[in-house]
């Protein structure tokens, strides 16, 4: 340092020269200092730590559990090993296999090692390598996942009563995190620099050694260090098996923390939704940024897309999987799920919001799937996560239909058909077309009509169409927008046989003139294919409809000779 400083400093003549000279001194500690630290000369932050590890009588009931701190983690190669009692003698390591299954392992991910293949009573340990729920389950003897190791009785992976140390090294032998237990920790475990947890404690059968609380990852040892019972207890009971450690009466601290790490990383946001008139189109669409996903290949990470017609939302609640109709609790539908890719933005697309109100919308990054051994809502630490404080806003938009249509009916008489349609309002209502069909299949163009515009009252038309007609004919009603946009409104049928009777619909009330007194049958059903009305009778017949406001019906009207039938838009 003195040889340092004489080079520095043996040309300082003025004021600025010395400064100039501080300033090299200074960038040369910041590049001398940077290069300790990457050469591990100081307490690294893990990226896997041993959250806990059972001790018990054989070797087949023992088992360790790891938690994966940080996100695509790759521990191809890496080792884990113990310890004997006196924390003075490293049993054989077991590598992990340079497979891909080690990966890209996801943040939050939980992975549970048997000690044994077999338990004491001979019977195999469970296993779980389906790592889309974040949660893996194994045994250390399993060839295909590792090597390395020796299994007879008091060998690689026997938890010690008086001490032991359970050790991760990565491929590079490097030190990554240790759990310990010993009254007096012995020279292996001073031994080691870097993270690192010794309970200051014996271990007897049926006890787990494990972090306590674990309300962040500092409780880990990575700020310093811990020989004692500070951060680490024992207990034999309110075992936490694959679960956040239970401490203190509670795992609420630990579990916290799991969670924050097993929800994706997502930029808070507010966005806009685009509008169209145009149904099934477009409805309401919008973008937004796309959540850090280092391995979008997986599909470990995805969108839940929730409306609200007020804005109104609840918060999803970890380790649920919603299904598309499912509401949460507090407020919000959830309308779809959206994969997530490698590009920088994802956008949705809302068809359903085709009729005019108010739509707003949350989308809420995602990571997991439902836990595949315990099924849905098993744990909120288990399953899927979701980021629940950065997500996206999607600001309140309405999407008004081009009109509000009241009714579209039809008649027969002195075998001309009489067509008459109504609308509540109008928006950018160019004109209406007028399709026809004998057969159902086949349309041609009846006639224009020139529509209102822009009218927020109602507007009442009518055609009649005078051609020869036998037979029941089709009639579809369109409307057109003045950018060309073209939307069906409704369908009916009338039958040139059998003009006597009639069916208007009108303020959420349906009214069937039939002064023949013929036995009719009447169906009415929501768009979902759900039936709401299923009717015989004979004579006039009239029926509210007012408490369906806003919605989307269709009538099927069935006699011995003719069916009617249209699609009507209820707009009370």
């Amino acid at each position: 340092m003195e040889r340092m400083f004489q080079v520095l400093f043996s040309d300082c003549d003025t004021v600025q020269d010395v400064q100039r000279k501080l300033f090299r001194f200074f960038v040369l500690v910041f590049f001398f200092a940077l290069v300790f630290l990457l050469s591990g000369g100081y307490v690294k932050a893990q990226s896997v730590v041993v959250s806990q590890y059972f001790n018990a009588a054989n070797e087949g009931d023992e088992w360790t559990e790891l938690l994966v701190i940080d996100d695509n983690v790759d521990m191809r190669s890496w080792t884990i090993r113990d310890n004997g009692g006196s924390q003075g003698a490293w049993q054989t390591a077991i590598t992990f296999r340079s497979i891909a299954f080690w990966q890209n392992l996801r943040a939050g991910t939980v992975i549970i090692l048997f000690h044994r293949t077999n338990n004491s009573g001979g019977s195999p340990n469970p296993v779980d390598i389906n790592p889309s729920d974040g949660f893996l389950m194994l045994a250390v003897e399993n060839s295909t996942y590792f090597s390395g190791g020796t299994f007879s009785s008091g060998s690689s992976m026997s938890i010690g009563g008086t001490g032991d140390i359970v050790q991760l090294r990565n491929a590079s032998s490097t030190h990554i995190h240790a759990l310990s237990h010993r009254s007096t920790s012995g020279p292996d475990w001073t031994a080691i620099t870097g993270p690192k947890l010794n309970h200051q404690n014996s271990a007897s059968s049926g006890d787990a050694i494990f972090v306590c609380p674990g309300n962040s990852l500092s409780e880990y040892g990575t700020d310093s260090p811990q020989d004692g019972t500070t951060w680490t207890t024992r207990n034999s009971t309110n075992l936490t098996f694959g679960l956040p450690n239970f401490c203190g009466g509670t795992s609420t601290p630990n579990s916290t923390f799991w969670r924050s790490l097993r929800g994706p990383q997502m930029t808070a946001q507010t966005v806009s939704a685009s509008t169209s008139p145009t149904y099934p189109t477009a409805a309401l669409t919008f973008t937004w940024n796309s959540a850090t996903d280092p391995v979008p290949g997986d599909n470990t990470t995805g969108y839940m897309v929730v409306r609200s017609s007020v804005g109104v939302f609840g918060t999803p609640v970890d380790g649920t999987t919603y299904t598309v109709g499912a509401t949460i609790a507090g407020g919000g539908e959830v309308i779809a799920y959206v994969d997530n890719t490698s590009s920088a933005t994802h956008s949705y697309t809302d068809l359903s919001a085709n009729d005019n109100g108010t739509y707003c919308y949350r989308v809420y990054a995602y990571r997991f799937g439902t836990d595949n051994i315990n099924g849905n809502s098993f744990d909120v630490a288990r399953g899927r996560a979701y980021n629940t404080t950065n997500f996206v806003d999607v600001v309140c938009a309405s999407n008004p239909l081009p009109v509000e249509l009241l009714y579209f009916i039809g008649s027969v008489n002195n075998g001309k058909g009489n067509l008459n349609w109504s609308t509540a309002t109008e928006h950018n209502n160019h004109f209406f077309i007028i399709d026809y069909s004998e057969n159902g299949n086949d349309f041609s163009e009846l006639v224009r009509v020139t529509g209102a515009g822009n009218s927020s009252f109602p507007n009442i038309y009518s055609v009649i169409d005078d051609q020869l007609r036998n037979g029941q004919v089709f009639y579809r009603l369109f409307q057109v927008d003045f950018d060309g946009a073209t939307r069906m409104e409704a369908q009916i049928v009338l039958d040139y046989f059998s003009e006597k009777i009639e069916v208007r619909f009108h303020k959420g009330l349906l009214t069937i003139s039939n002064p023949n007194d013929e036995q009719l049958a009447l169906e009415v059903f929501l768009m979902d294919g759900r039936k709401i009305v299923e009717t015989l009778f004979r004579g006039d017949f009239s029926q509210s409809f007012e408490t369906w406001s806003n919605t989307f019906m269709i009538y099927r009207l069935t006699s011995r000779t003719a069916v009617y039938s249209a699609c009507i838009l209820h707009l009370n």
